[in-house]
């Protein structure tokens, strides 16, 4: 079979999961693989094979024998005597809901995954999903899938699931919202869950009824931190005549119908903002994500031409008849007001939007204004401060220069008093000393009159 697929991990062992994806034990995460089976003796042995060959190795496979009249309850056995990891649980048929909630209830795991009995996965797959689990956080992680007819033969199809080519992380809230639109399939084997999200939040498949993924999905979703969607294929689906998916009749039409009652009760009590999404995928369920497995069903058996959406679609229109129904009317029209209801209240949230703006916009500008008051302000104070310390600075520097002056004057007038000191000193000693010569005169002279 062709079928393109991607490995977004390194070989790693199961102790290297521990640091971020490790079980609440210490341990490598436990992963539970539960697989219902009924009627599927020709494509079992395939199915155990791919998942017994899953290079992350720590997986319990729990195989519930849903009471099968042919031979897969004993082909179950002998690969339990095979392989340790297997446990197979035997009960009276009570539907695929059932056997999942057996294997749900009986699961030891940390991670829940479910894998239908006809299909095969990858060997990466569960190392896959681990690689994006985080412990402590409730990540979904979903992947894409091909399909293939019974003999394994690889069958083109259009699944808008698997229509995107990116990594995406999704809010609990986006998700739903993506899963009602119709761009994420109603799956239950098209994801790995932790097994906390369906233990904390009492999840169970509603049993007597098929479609009864879809009517779990959104429940399973809204227990979740993120879905992460790896954008490649890890999941084979097989396309048979005789699976719950691929009956096209009118009770299939009306168990669609249960199933999205129950997503809608959910959905309402949970997140009512998405009320106009269910009523868009009400009216438009015959172009929905939830009609593609019937369509490509449809396809498939009755030999129509796969690239002709218009042709498939009528062929379903044909079966069901329901778009002239008063139901279906009065769901269209009741869709339609919640719509105008919607746009009147988009409408107010607008205009409070833009009185909000605008009001922020004044704010703002009164902000703006009164900063620019204070900066003014700052700046005028921080100006005359300037001068003052300048001003300030003028007067201590003349002070100074005074000071200097009147030092100046008071040296001048110390050595002008030495000098004057200095000049009395020498005055008088000029004085003394022509006292003295006047007195030597006076005695010579009186010596000299005396000698005559």
């Amino acid at each position: 079979m062709q079928h393109t697929t991607a490995d977004t991990t390194a070989e790693l062992t199961e102790q290297e999961y521990v640091p971020s994806y490790g079980s609440t034990d210490g341990e490598p995460p436990l992963v539970s693989v539960i697989i219902p089976v009924y009627n599927v003796e020709k494509f079992l042995d395939a199915n155990l094979t791919s998942v017994t060959q899953q290079t992350y190795r720590r997986l319990e496979i729990l195989v519930v024998d849903d009471g099968s009249p042919d031979n897969s309850g004993q082909i179950a056995d002998d690969w339990a005597t095979k392989d340790h990891r297997i446990r197979v649980i035997h009960q009276k048929n009570k539907g695929l809901s059932g056997a999942r909630n057996t294997g749900l209830a009986q699961a030891k795991g940390d991670y829940i995954l479910f894998v239908d009995s006809d299909d095969t996965i990858e060997p990466n797959l569960v190392r896959s999903c681990l690689a994006h689990m985080r412990r402590g956080r409730r990540n979904i992680v979903m992947y894409q899938f091909d399909t293939m007819s019974e003999d394994g033969t690889f069958v083109k199809s259009r699944y808008v699931h698997n229509r995107y080519s990116k990594r995406k992380v999704l809010t609990p809230e986006e998700a739903i919202r993506d899963q009602i639109a119709g761009k994420i399939g109603g799956y239950a084997w098209s994801f790995m869950a932790p097994t906390s999200i369906y233990r904390e939040n009492n999840i169970t498949f509603p049993e007597g009824r098929s479609m009864e993924d879809l009517a779990r999905i959104c429940q399973i979703f809204g227990g979740s931190d993120v879905v992460i969607r790896l954008p490649f294929v890890l999941y084979h689906y097989r396309l048979r005549a005789n699976s719950i998916m691929g009956t096209a009749s009118l009770a299939f039409f009306k168990e669609w119908k249960l199933a999205t009652q129950d997503r809608e009760a959910y959905v309402l009590s949970r997140f009512p903002q998405l009320r106009s999404y269910i009523l868009k995928q009400k009216i438009e369920f015959l172009s929905t994500v939830d009609y593609e497995s019937l369509l490509q069903t449809i396809v498939f058996r009755l030999n129509l031409d796969p690239e002709s959406t218009r042709e498939r679609k009528e062929t379903v229109k044909a079966l069901f008849n329901e778009g002239e129904s008063d139901e279906f009317k009065a769901m269209q029209a009741e869709y339609l007001a919640t719509k105008e209801a919607e746009r009147a209240q988009r409408a107010e949230q607008r205009a409070a939007a833009s009185k909000r703006r605008a009001r922020q916009k004044a704010i703002r500008k009164a902000k703006a204004k009164k900063e620019s008051l204070e900066t003014l302000e700052k700046q005028v104070k921080r100006s005359a401060l300037k001068n003052a310390e300048k001003s300030a600075i003028r007067r201590h520097n003349q002070h100074k220069r005074v000071q200097s002056v009147v030092k100046q004057a008071q040296s001048a007038v110390k050595q002008a008093q030495t000098a004057v000191e200095k000049a009395q000193k020498e005055l008088e000693k000029a004085t003394q000393a022509r006292t003295v010569a006047q007195i030597r005169v006076a005695q010579k002279q009186a010596q000299e009159m005396e000698k005559r």
